[in-house]
């Protein structure tokens, strides 16, 4: 199960992952997760960052 107690690390933030973590019903965890994958793309530098932050707007609207 997906637990909302499972911390997202950057490597692990991969397509599958985020949309796992935007089929969720519970939009409360839904908005945390995004906020929290976004915060740690904004803590990361250069290239990998700009993938990753990329990669969760575009699966946020994919999501919608």
């Amino acid at each position: 199960m997906y637990g909302n107690r499972k911390r997202i690390s950057l490597p692990s933030l991969t397509q599958s992952v985020i949309k796992r973590i935007f089929k969720e019903k519970r939009t409360k965890v839904f908005n945390r997760k995004a906020r929290k994958g976004l915060r740690k793309a904004h803590k990361e530098k250069g290239l990998k960052a700009r993938k990753a932050k990329s990669m969760v707007r575009s699966t946020m609207y994919k999501a919608k």
